[in-house]
């Protein structure tokens, strides 16, 4: 509704939306008004971003995913944005596929990427255009409330997808890909914690997650035993190779 509300008192061509405790870089808006001039059938344009840790200001850069030949169909699979303010929306075409619905309590600008998607042309490019801080208070961090609304939202869509057979895969595979990434995300925040006091939030997201796909979280669980297995394996098949050419006087060993 706030988004909203901004939107009808803009009067600009473009729109941007920034989060209170987002920043964009220098030059941002340049460049996506830059990517609108070349592409100008375009119904919104995005960039890269960065992670900015709220505590030591560590940066850590996070990969483009362009929107590739089929952009509703790359939305089905996943939210290739990541962040909202990133993206630049030409204001009259945002309001023809109905702004942002504020009836939703999260995922509302990924909603608004698919009707955009569905519809009109999209744009990016590589360049870095905000950063994204994280901290403990981001609502990100309740992933069973994420994943039950950014499923809500991929299903909005499967009337729409059944026009074509890789519409309706994408959507399958977008719901398995949110459920796998929100229960991976969850184990990796269980493992991270060190406050007694984040366990309570943690166990009531695993009910969540539980509930909405009962074989999430031990799959998590098992991926994760199997990579650890992996890179022991691989350690240890390093070490003796190492070894081998030791004995042998190889590169490694006495000439």
């Amino acid at each position: 509704a706030a988004r909203n509300t901004g939107m009808r008192a803009a009067d600009s061509e473009y729109l941007v939306f920034l989060d209170a405790d987002d920043q964009l870089l220098p030059d941002a808006l340049a460049k996506q008004l830059e990517l609108f001039a070349q592409h100008p059938d375009c119904g919104m344009v995005y960039g890269s971003y960065c992670y900015v840790d709220a505590v030591t200001r560590e940066i850590t850069p996070a990969p483009l995913f362009p929107p590739g030949e089929d952009p509703f169909a790359t939305f089905l699979r996943c939210n290739c944005i990541g962040m909202h303010a990133t993206v630049m929306y030409r204001a009259d075409r945002l309001e023809a596929v109905g702004s942002f619905d504020a009836s939703l309590r999260a995922c509302e600008d990924y909603d608004a990427y698919l009707r955009m998607s569905r519809n009109y042309a999209i744009a990016a490019r590589p360049e870095m255009m905000a950063e994204y801080w994280q901290h403990d208070q981001n609502m990100s961090r309740d992933t069973a409330m994420m994943l039950r609304s950014v499923l809500g939202v991929v299903r909005r869509y499967r009337a729409a997808a059944d026009e074509r057979p890789e519409w309706r895969t994408a959507v399958r595979e977008g719901e398995a890909r949110w459920i796998r990434f929100y229960s991976d995300t969850w184990l990796m925040n269980l493992l991270e914690n060190r406050k007694a006091a984040g366990l309570a939030p943690l166990m009531r997201q695993a009910v969540g997650i539980t509930q909405i796909s009962p074989r999430a979280l031990p799959a998590s669980a098992a991926r994760m035993a199997i990579a650890n297995t992996r890179r022991r394996v691989q350690s240890a098949r390093s070490a003796l190779r190492r070894r081998l050419a030791q004995r042998a006087g190889g590169p490694n060993g006495p000439a």
